[in-house]
């Protein structure tokens, strides 16, 4: 019955490309647009430094000054304090890269870089401050109730996910050397490029995604609710309809309320 439901569905998909390809382009083109102007400036720089600090073995001697008061306050190994840290500063795209690096250099075990990613989903300041509290909400102390508020929820989520007696960060395997700075920047580069590719191509299908569903259902939905079904496929489509809402809000007496209604309907 399962396959059944995925023929019909990738059928439907190939009939909507055929038939309405102009939709899909669209979809691509605002999507590309949005990664060009948001997400990428702010989150290919962040992860070309942050592989390099996982690269030159800063991430070894952070785990070593603070790891104990991470594995404190995570109930993790000391060596995913770094990867904390990096999800503090770059959110979750940055986080969980740094989760993976340090499971694949051996720092962490399997059972522990699942739960690491508990506390590394958050959004990073860049993004809270500068989006939602800058653009979305137009206060500072907005942002910072958000970004507080999401990292408290991922430390109580960390401690009430832990064991009674949690993986020991002996069980994992003898961290690697730290690369010279030339190859540490050559793969660090290499990989923010696929990671911040990766994250931009998931952007672009749910936006294709979304414009063939408010094609077929926009008219029923309230122009308000636009953000919250887009941020509930993906965030950054939400925040961005939702600035857009709050700029047709402040523009309706100089330009009518049916012309940011077709937007919506349409964007």
């Amino acid at each position: 019955m399962r396959k059944l439901f995925q023929a019909l569905a990738l059928l439907a998909a190939f009939v909507l490309l055929i038939a309405l390809p102009q939709v899909a382009a669209d979809g691509v083109r605002s999507a590309l647009t949005l990664c060009g102007r948001g997400i990428l400036p702010s989150l290919f720089p962040f992860f070309v430094c942050s592989n390099l600090f996982l690269l030159l073995g800063f991430s070894t001697r952070f785990s070593a000054r603070f790891g104990g008061a991470a594995a404190k306050l995570l109930r993790l190994p000391p060596a995913a304090g770094s990867a904390f840290l990096l999800g503090l500063l770059g959110g979750y795209p940055a986080g969980a890269q740094a989760v993976g690096v340090l499971y694949t250099r051996g720092e962490v075990s399997e059972p522990d870089a699942e739960r690491a990613l508990a506390v590394c989903n958050q959004s990073g300041p860049s993004f809270i401050f500068g989006v939602l509290g800058g653009a979305v909400f137009k206060s500072a102390a907005a942002g910072a109730f958000l970004y507080a508020v999401q990292i408290i929820s991922a430390v109580l989520v960390c401690r009430l996910t832990a064991k009674k007696q949690p993986t020991s960060a002996k069980s994992a395997a003898k961290p690697q050397q730290p690369e010279s700075f030339a190859a540490a920047f050559s793969e660090s580069v290499r990989r923010a490029g696929m990671n911040a590719i990766q994250i931009c191509m998931f952007v672009t299908a749910f936006s294709v995604l979304s414009r063939y569903f408010l094609l077929a259902a926009g008219r029923f939905l309230p122009s308000e609710a636009l953000p919250l079904f887009l941020g509930t496929l993906e965030l950054s489509a939400g925040c961005a309809a939702r600035s857009t809402a709050a700029w047709c809000r402040r523009t309706q007496s100089r330009i009518s309320r049916s012309s940011c209604q077709s937007f919506f309907r349409y964007a």
